[in-house]
């Protein structure tokens, strides 16, 4: 916690550090829980171009770490951030695999945050295809999913970015 504080308020060297320490702590606790919530924090708060190598090495180790006693917004959050993290070294392949989990996990617990964030995934493969006004549009659905379920300002923070994007490369 005191890793995402020191980071949040600016000072990133002391927070990266501190999150480096509590994931090496949660490696060697063999809790396979806590092991994937901090790595969810590392992907969150460790996005500085510094750390871009350890987030892969860390996607890398949560493919090869177990699931088991991992609770479902643990999971997802972390199926998430491996999918994004292979998708930004250009292992779409990888990150598709990744994502389609996460995507699938949310369509069976029906969870309505995860089901808004994997609309937000189909909009981000369609503007990488070129399909920028489907991926508009979906932003446009995400949007008015949220309103519909009274969770408005969750769903504009994921339809601002599908949005925003494509309109970009229009």
């Amino acid at each position: 916690g005191l890793g995402c504080r020191k980071y949040s308020t600016g000072h990133l060297k002391t927070g990266i550090s501190l999150l480096r320490e509590a994931l090496n702590r949660a490696r060697n606790l063999g809790d396979n829980e806590t092991f994937w919530v901090i790595a969810n924090l590392w992907f969150t708060f460790c996005g500085v171009p510094q750390a871009v190598e350890e987030r892969l090495r860390l996607a890398e180790e949560l493919e090869q770490n177990s699931r088991t006693g991992v609770t479902v917004i643990v999971l997802s959050s972390g199926l998430f951030w491996t999918g994004l993290t292979f998708l930004e070294y250009g292992q779409r392949q990888r990150a598709e695999t990744y994502l389609g989990e996460y995507k699938a996990l949310a369509e069976r617990t029906g969870q309505v945050n995860l089901r808004l964030t994997a609309m937000a995934v189909d909009s981000m493969a369609n503007y990488m295809d070129g399909n920028i006004d489907k991926a508009r549009h979906i932003a446009g659905n995400i949007q008015a999913r949220g309103e519909e379920l009274n969770i408005s300002q969750y769903a504009n923070t994921f339809a601002f970015f599908c949005a925003i994007r494509p309109l970009l490369y229009r």
